[in-house]
């Protein structure tokens, strides 16, 4: 049995309209509607690439962006840390902003950073365990 290297996107949105996006579960939603987040492309090869977009700001909400492993601890399976994983962050007229994936730590997320409404983003690029399905954001130990 092959089980595939699945790195999964994931974005938590907290204020007053809490979200959380992800391609297993929520995909969110780019149409005009709540949260004005969703992931547009999910690779399940663990090659990429992931598209997660963000449509409209909420003005009180901070963002929260990591990746999953998804399949983590099945055999074959690379830790995340040895998936080589990478993350750039496109905005309007301007040129990406790259994270690459530690090569230390423990877990099966690697949370990455951090936003708000103003759109500036704070490093936070950490491997962590993955904090859940639910509306908690992720932290780094």
């Amino acid at each position: 049995l092959s089980i595939p290297n699945d790195l999964d996107s994931q974005l938590w949105i907290t204020g007053a309209d809490a979200w959380h996006i992800d391609p297993s579960r929520n995909r969110g939603a780019c149409d005009g509607r709540q949260p004005n987040a969703c992931v547009e492309i999910d690779a399940i090869l663990g090659s990429g690439p992931e598209t997660t977009d963000v449509r409209e700001w909420h003005n009180d909400g901070v963002y929260y962006f990591g990746v999953l492993n998804v399949n983590d601890g099945y055999p074959g399976v690379p830790s995340i840390i040895r998936s080589s994983a990478k993350v750039q962050v496109f905005r309007k007229n301007t040129l990406p902003v790259s994270f690459y994936i530690p090569t230390t730590g423990n877990g099966d997320f690697w949370y990455v950073f951090k936003t708000d409404s103003s759109e500036i983003i704070t490093p936070t690029n950490c491997i962590t365990w993955y904090p859940g399905d639910g509306l908690n954001p992720p932290s780094c130990p």
